[in-house]
C-alpha cells in the first residue's frame, strides 16, 4: 500500500511538474509572440516605399521570425501564430508587387499627352520592374551571384521557401508559375516598345496602351496567384 502511495505521489507530482512547464512555455510563446509582432510592426511603419529596397532582409525577417516549430500551448494560442505567420508573409511578399503596380502608373502618365517621355518612361519602367528588367546599378556585382529580381524572389519564397505551402504539381504551384512568365514577357514587351518609341518609331506608342493593360493584367494575375499559394482566398482588394 505504503509503495502504491508512492507511486501515484510520484505521478501527481511529475503531472503537475508537467503542467507547470506546460503553462512556462504558453506564456513564453505569447511572449515571443507579441515581441515579433512589435519588431514587425515597427518594421512596416518605414512604409511600402522602402519595402524594395529591403525585399531581400523583410523575406529573411519573416522566415526567421516565424520559420520555428510551434511551441506546445493552447490551441488557440497556435491559431493565432499560424494566421500571424500567414499575414507577417503576405505583407512582405505581396507589398512589393502592389508598390510595383502603383510605379507602372507613371510609366503610363509619362508616354501620355503632347510631349510624351518615352525616355523617362523607360528609367520609370526600370524602376517598376523591381529589377526584373535590369538590376539597379547597386545590385550590378550581387546580381552576379543572386536572382535580384523582386518578383523571383517572390516566387521561390512561396514555392521553394520558408513560404511555400504547394507541391510542384499543384494548381497553385502551375498559376504562380505560369503568371511570373507572363508577367516578365509583357514587361520586356513595354520596354521594348518604348525604346522604339524614343528612336521615333511611330509604330509603336500606338501598340503601348494595349501592351500595357494586359502586363497590369499579369501583374494582377500574379499577385492573386502569391494570395493562393499563401492560402488566401485572392482578392486584389484585400487588406494586408
Amino acid at each position: 500500500m505504503a509503495l502504491r502511495q508512492q507511486r501515484h505521489l510520484a505521478t501527481d507530482k511529475s503531472f503537475m511538474t508537467r503542467s507547470r512547464k506546460a503553462g512556462q512555455t504558453c506564456r513564453k510563446s505569447a511572449r515571443v509572440f507579441m515581441a515579433v509582432k512589435e519588431n514587425r510592426d515597427r518594421f512596416v511603419e518605414k512604409g511600402v516605399s522602402t519595402m524594395r529596397r529591403d525585399v531581400l532582409a523583410t523575406i529573411v525577417f519573416g522566415a526567421s521570425a516565424f520559420g520555428m516549430e510551434p511551441l506546445p500551448c493552447e490551441a488557440g494560442v497556435l491559431d493565432s501564430l499560424k494566421d500571424m505567420k500567414r499575414d507577417n508573409n503576405a505583407k512582405f511578399l505581396v507589398g512589393p508587387i502592389r508598390l510595383s503596380r502603383q510605379r507602372m502608373f507613371t510609366v503610363l502618365a509619362l508616354t501620355e499627352g503632347n510631349s510624351p517621355e518615352y525616355g523617362e518612361a523607360r528609367a520609370a519602367l526600370q524602376k517598376a520592374s523591381l529589377d526584373c528588367l535590369e538590376p539597379a546599378s547597386g545590385l550590378t556585382g550581387y546580381a552576379k551571384f543572386r536572382d535580384v529580381c523582386t518578383y523571383g524572389i517572390v516566387y521561390k519564397s512561396v514555392t521553394k521557401g520558408p513560404a511555400a505551402m504547394h507541391e510542384s504539381d499543384s494548381p497553385e504551384f502551375k498559376e504562380i508559375t505560369n503568371s511570373i512568365v507572363a508577367l516578365i514577357r509583357g514587361l520586356k514587351n513595354l520596354d521594348a516598345l518604348l525604346a522604339s518609341s524614343a528612336e521615333g518609331d511611330a509604330e509603336a506608342p500606338k501598340l503601348f496602351s494595349s501592351n500595357f493593360s494586359s502586363t497590369i493584367a499579369a501583374l494582377d494575375r500574379f499577385e492573386l496567384a502569391i494570395q493562393s499559394c499563401l492560402g488566401y482566398e485572392p482578392d486584389l482588394d484585400r487588406v494586408l
